[in-house]
């Protein structure tokens, strides 16, 4: 196999690529996102042939040396409003598709620097994808890449990307230059950390007042839908500190593995409802949970996560609450 004849074999196959395979992960993605709650951007690409042959004719030596493949010609980016999603969105992929690869760079005490988290999946099966004729003749898998990312870091990544990156000799003598550009990343990362902080100590302020709906949207930072707490359940929690206490203490993480495990509509009412279930089991609660949601509670086995949050909160932002 010659680089020559891999791009010739491009110029005759690429045309083969079929965007509906592309749209069907997309809209795959998009689906498991929103079903969790999480809010995010996302977007989608086909590499285009010019872009692939110049990625071959840098790289296709050491693909054939170690026995590699192109594994990103379709990709997919979700844009997460917060860092702390991040460990969600990891595990909806892992439990959705079969993961092939992922680098993931996780942040460390001495350093400041861009971090990767990018994963690699099969397509469901091999009638879908990366054309068999690219696979067997062009050194590219039949995957697609997912790259993660947070809305303060995407246009530090994107410039990068296109100033750096892609032209790294223009930079292999401007080592200060290169620290500066990095030290910008570090900015935004504080950044990332410090919304957090800020809406932690919203829904602090609103749990001291009463004000439920309120401090749920700030503390679980989910896509609700626009329908407001019912007074009933409001009502509840007013007489009922204990259960306010232990809803504003409820890990997102397991909400959102709660919501994906009933398929429930992401109300607050259903918020209540479902850490109820598992924590408080409130009896007042419990009458008002609607009865199919009762149904599919009691038939799903949940088990809590150990949770191993691997990007920890590290605002500056004074915390209000312990």
């Amino acid at each position: 196999m010659t680089l020559d004849g891999i791009l010739k074999d491009l110029e005759k196959y690429y045309g083969l690529i079929k965007e509906e395979d592309n749209k069907k992960i997309f809209e795959q993605v998009e689906y498991i996102l929103s079903a969790s709650g999480i809010q995010y951007r996302i977007f989608c690409r086909i590499k285009k042939l010019e872009s692939i042959k110049r990625k071959m004719e840098r790289k296709a030596p050491q693909y054939i040396a170690e026995n590699k493949r192109m594994q990103d010609i379709m990709g997919i980016r979700v844009v997460l409003y917060f860092i702390e999603d991040i460990p969600i969105c990891i595990e909806l992929f892992k439990e959705t598709f079969r993961m092939v690869s992922m680098e993931y760079d996780k942040p460390d005490s001495e350093t400041f620097r861009p971090q990767r988290i990018n994963m690699v999946f099969s397509f469901p099966d091999r009638s879908t994808g990366v054309p068999v004729e690219l696979t067997d003749n062009c050194l590219i898998d039949n995957t697609f890449e997912v790259q993660i990312r947070t809305i303060f870091s995407e246009g530090w990544h994107e410039v990068e990307h296109d100033v750096r990156y892609k032209y790294k000799y223009d930079w292999e003598d401007e080592p200060q230059m290169s620290r500066d550009l990095n030290g910008i990343f570090a900015v935004l990362e504080m950044c990332d950390n410090n919304m957090v902080g800020i809406l932690d100590n919203v829904a602090y302020s609103k749990y001291k007042k009463g004000s439920w709906e309120a401090m749920m949207r700030n503390r679980f930072r989910l896509r609700f839908t626009t329908k407001p707490l019912s007074p009933t359940v409001h009502n509840i929690l007013d007489e009922n500190q204990n259960i306010a206490k232990s809803i504003f203490r409820f890990s997102k993480i397991e909400l959102t593995r709660l919501f994906r495990l009933t398929n429930t509509e992401i109300t607050f009412d259903n918020a209540v409802f479902l850490i109820n279930a598992f924590c408080d089991k409130n009896q007042q609660l419990e009458k008002l949970t609607p009865t199919n949601l009762l149904t599919i509670i009691k038939s799903i086995n949940y088990q809590p996560h150990e949770e191993k949050n691997e990007y920890p909160y590290r605002s500056i932002v004074t915390t209000q609450y312990v």
